[in-house]
């Protein structure tokens, strides 16, 4: 009995000093480190407006190429211009070898508003846009490649007569509307020397402006079709009169871009194909 005794002593004895096990070590998978991006970022088109354009495009027309492109008007020579490759894309008004045309040409409109005096008097409007027409204005414009389909002699002589009968020796002031386009210095030269002075009241109208027939009595401006065809419903076909068409140009020195254009056909530069981004791929 006192053997057995001693055996269970000796085995809770050897049990004591036994080592605590020790428990494994966790092992933490490494984390997934993306490879850097070898996508580059293109550099910013560069936009050049030839000279003839400086002061001819609207504000906002200007800020929409700006949303896409560095745009800069160019003071060098048109010779100059096609020898250098500092742009990206180069526009402006005219016809050049080798250049692309705009989708859309800038037709410019002669608005006459008769409901207000003394646009009221039918000979007095003929005679304005016969002046409007004459063959002078589009001949200072050949150099921007402008055409017209009728043209007529300058008559001032025949204008300011009729003024001074009409019970105007002085002249006439009409109140004008009028976009930044070439050849609206001209005009108004043209029709200052037959005595009809033009006060300028807005540049750049609305559409809002240019029904207001309370507003104005001439208008000298580029709109689209559509806006076209809703002053013919407005003033009449005869009181919306074409006097001259001008070309805009565009040259791509990039064979990525692609153009959309404006509303009064400025081309808008985007590029079509971008430097290939690369997925970041995990490594261990």
């Amino acid at each position: 009995m006192w053997k057995l005794l001693v055996l269970a002593l000796m085995a809770l004895a050897l049990a004591a000093c036994e080592a605590e096990a020790t428990p494994a070590a966790v092992v933490v998978p490494d984390t997934p480190t993306a490879a850097p991006s070898t996508a580059t970022a293109a550099p910013p088109l560069r936009y050049g407006l030839l000279p003839n354009t400086e002061g001819f495009i609207a504000a906002d027309e200007r800020t929409q190429l700006a949303e896409f492109a560095l745009v800069e008007q160019i003071q060098q020579t048109s010779d100059s211009i096609l020898a250098q490759d500092a742009y990206d894309i180069i526009a402006g008004y005219g016809t050049y070898d080798g250049w692309e045309r705009s989708a859309t040409d800038q037709t410019v409109l002669l608005i006459v508003n008769t409901t207000l005096s003394p646009l009221d008097d039918p000979e007095i409007v003929d005679a304005i846009i016969q002046n409007s027409r004459a063959e002078n204005l589009v001949r200072g414009l050949q150099s921007l490649g402008a055409t017209a389909d009728d043209s007529t002699q300058l008559n001032r002589e025949t204008l300011r007569a009729l003024l001074a009968n009409k019970g105007y020796p002085d002249g006439i002031v009409l109140n004008t509307l009028l976009d930044p386009l070439p050849g609206f210095d001209a005009w108004t030269s043209q029709l200052a020397d037959a005595n009809v002075t033009l006060q300028t009241s807005q540049t750049v109208p609305d559409m809002q402006a240019l029904l207001d027939a309370e507003r104005f009595h001439l208008a000298f401006v580029n709109v689209s079709e559509a806006a076209r065809a809703e002053l013919i419903d407005a003033y009449g076909s005869e009181h919306v009169i074409e006097l001259y068409t001008l070309p805009i140009s565009y040259e791509l020195r990039d064979s990525s871009i692609s153009v959309t254009f404006t509303d009064t056909g400025w081309p808008i530069p985007q590029r079509t194909a971008s430097t290939a981004s690369v997925t970041p791929t995990p490594t261990s």
